[in-house]
């Protein structure tokens, strides 16, 4: 009876995860703005927030695994396409999903710089007792070209860990997303030499992928409570409301304008450069029912059957679709990487870290952001874990601020789903037109190399 009673609970959570979790913003907001009128002392306030440092903890512990594992799996991934489509369409996707993803990235990063969120919205030093665990803090700017050449060293040295044990230990993602992929690289080259030894890695791999994406989901269903914690030590720390408000306000305005300055603009180009007979804006006009179904369902996965269903109308060969499209649901999330970047460097403005970070920091979170967004846990409210991760990536320090953007998590959600699948569907359309033009391009190659008589008798044969 006790079991049934868990799992009825846990269903109704996760029925009702997003009404729960704003309901757990406003009573942490209630609760804040009872205990702000006390003027709090740096104690209470650390109480206050304790569950929520305890909610931010436990969903790192299994990021670093999990993503190692993720990058062995996803870079040995099989695939079931025809023999015309296996040959070309990889090629094709796999270049136009990483090109629309670093567009995403800079997007992100322009549409920041042009309205800059979070002015004046900083929460006071340990408002939460997560802050001094969240990632290093930024150290303020000495001489500025030594500070230049010294990030991009360390940039470097991110990249290329020197210790992959300790990268792990220590949450050093970039570091660890690269080796991982290099695992993985390596494995994919050997697999065929040796099959035998290969199966169990990648079994391993794909076990650990697996159960860490299980904890997780776990996980999340706290946060309701985690967010109620962390809203109300945010409430009770913040001597300006009205300014955490207009900022809050101006993050989603950012997020919004640089998502549809992405969609219909650099992806747009895009497709229009790929297939210069075909109608951008029109195609995307065609996709409304896409985007409806992403914004109510909030998954990529769940929308891929009408995608691919739009797709195939607006004249797309249902093979390429087919290959396409889960491909794009699996490594494209351009909707996350823009709202990593926009997230993260809106926290760090809104707490005052913003000025002791240098173009190369920026960059770095750009980057980050991306490959965080490649490897995004397939799991309810991934946003969430990502936005840890790469706040832990780039040295952001984690406040009771970041509370307010979690919140905000179940509408930012439905946002960067409907990029998300748009950007698929696009990235179809010019992978379609692309292979469709090699092959006739190679077709005619091949009508120019043979003699005449075989030549026609082709056309004989034809008619």
């Amino acid at each position: 009876m006790a079991g049934m009673a868990r799992s009825g609970l846990v269903k109704t959570v996760r029925r009702h995860f997003s009404a729960l979790t704003i309901l757990g913003c406003a009573m942490g907001a209630l609760v804040g703005l009872a205990f702000r009128r006390s003027e709090p002392s740096h104690e209470t306030l650390g109480v206050l927030g304790y569950a929520g440092e305890l909610f931010v903890r436990s969903l790192k512990a299994p990021l670093a695994p999990m993503i190692f594992c993720s990058m062995i799996t996803c870079t040995n991934a099989s695939t079931h396409a025809s023999s015309a489509v296996a040959t070309l369409a990889p090629r094709y996707a796999v270049a136009l999903y990483a090109a629309s993803t670093a567009l995403a990235a800079a997007i992100g990063v322009l549409a920041f710089e042009l309205l800059r969120p979070g002015s004046g919205a900083a929460p006071p030093a340990g408002a939460l007792g997560a802050e001094a665990d969240g990632g290093a803090p930024l150290q303020p700017s000495g001489e500025h070209e030594a500070r230049i050449l010294h990030s991009l060293l360390a940039l470097g040295r991110s990249i290329v860990p020197d210790n992959l044990p300790y990268a792990l230990c220590e949450m050093k993602l970039l570091s660890v997303i690269t080796a991982a992929l290099a695992v993985g690289l390596a494995i994919r080259a050997t697999r065929a030499a040796h099959p035998d030894a290969i199966a169990p890695v990648l079994a391993l791999s794909k076990g650990v992928f697996e159960a860490a994406l299980a904890l997780i989901s776990c996980l999340v269903l706290f946060a309701p409570l985690g967010v109620c914690s962390m809203v109300a030590a945010c409430v009770a720390a913040t001597p300006d409301l009205a300014a955490v408000a207009s900022g809050l306000a101006m993050f989603v305005v950012t997020t919004v304008v640089a998502m549809l300055c992405h969609v219909f603009g650099s992806l747009s180009l895009l497709a229009l450069l790929s297939a210069p007979r075909r109608n951008p804006w029109r195609y995307v006009r065609g996709l409304a029912r896409v985007a409806s179904m992403a914004f109510g369902t909030a998954s990529s996965a769940a929308t891929l059957s009408t995608t691919l269903e739009c797709v195939v109308a607006q004249g797309v060969r249902r093979e390429t679709a087919a290959f396409v499209l889960p491909l794009g649901a699996t490594i494209n999330m351009d909707g996350g990487a823009i709202g990593l970047v926009v997230s993260v460097l809106y926290l760090a403005n809104a707490s005052g870290q913003l000025g002791a970070m240098n173009a190369l920091d920026v960059a770095n979170v750009a980057l980050v952001s991306a490959l965080l967004s490649v490897g995004a846990a397939p799991v309810p409210s991934a946003g969430m874990v990502t936005l840890i991760m790469a706040m832990d990536g780039t040295g952001v320090r984690i406040t009771s601020l970041t509370a307010s953007v979690l919140a905000l998590d179940w509408f930012t959600e439905r946002l960067r789903t409907v990029v998300n699948v748009l950007s698929d569907a696009i990235v179809c359309l010019s992978v379609d037109a692309l292979a469709v033009r090699a092959q006739q391009r190679a077709a005619r190659d091949g009508a120019a190399t043979l003699p005449k008589r075989e030549l026609k008798s082709a056309e004989v044969r034809r008619w």
